[in-house]
């Protein structure tokens, strides 16, 4: 199915437009076809902010997947972890959903990020990073915007900057979101039915919980034991 077709069915909630970043200005509501996107354009004439608050700079090809399980290519795609939204170039305009809207799941390269209701009734991203019918290891990104400094005479002004960070959670089989720590007391607690064979494969390869490929190499052994 098209990409604007999934528009069609997508209706937004209203932005907030206090917590959209100062790079971004709306220009027109109502989308394509009578969708519910909304429309960006970059203002050339505001605030300059440094860093990136992006998962992605670059655009990528990436999929979207709808509350109805439609799920349509896209050509080019981001996710913009400040806004927690997802935003698309279709004719060299860029649209965004905001996080409200009823994406289910995307996409972009061959990262797989799915949506999980938060009680503010928007909703947060998450990166699949391992999975299986018991734990699924994700990936959670934050975005903040740090406050540049004002020029103090012999000191010069700083711009705000955007500040990415990460944490890990675990999503278990009746749908609780946990958050994790790369500790090994902790990783052992949530495998505590395998902990010794869990153990034995730490030591063995010589797992470093802080980096990120031996914790998922760690969780794919976990799912290889039978219960």
């Amino acid at each position: 199915m098209s990409l604007f077709r999934i528009i069609f069915f997508l209706v937004l909630t209203a932005c907030s437009f206090s917590a959209i970043s100062q790079n971004y200005q709306q220009l027109s509501e109502g989308g394509i076809q009578g969708g519910g996107t909304v429309e960006y354009r970059i203002d050339p004439s505001s605030k300059r902010i440094d860093g990136n608050p992006y998962y992605n700079k670059d655009w990528e090809k990436g999929t979207l997947t709808i509350s109805n399980g439609v799920k349509s290519d896209v050509e080019y795609i981001k996710y913009n972890i400040y806004l927690e939204s997802i935003i698309f170039l279709q004719n060299g305009i860029e649209y965004l959903f905001s996080n409200g809207a009823e994406i289910m799941e995307f996409t972009v390269g061959n990262s797989i990020f799915i949506a999980v209701p938060s009680d503010n009734k928007s909703k947060y991203f998450y990166e699949i990073l391992t999975q299986n019918n018991k734990y699924w290891l994700l990936k959670k990104y934050d975005c903040t915007l740090v406050k540049g400094q004002s020029s103090s005479g012999i000191i010069a002004r700083t711009n705000d900057k955007y500040s990415v960070h990460f944490n890990y959670y675990v999503k278990t089989n009746d749908e609780q979101i946990i958050p994790i720590r790369t500790k090994k007391s902790a990783i052992l607690q949530i495998m505590q039915d395998k902990s010794e064979l869990v153990n034995t494969y730490i030591k063995e390869n010589k797992i470093v919980f802080k980096n990120e490929e031996n914790l998922i190499k760690l969780f794919e052994f976990y799912h290889t034991l039978e219960d």
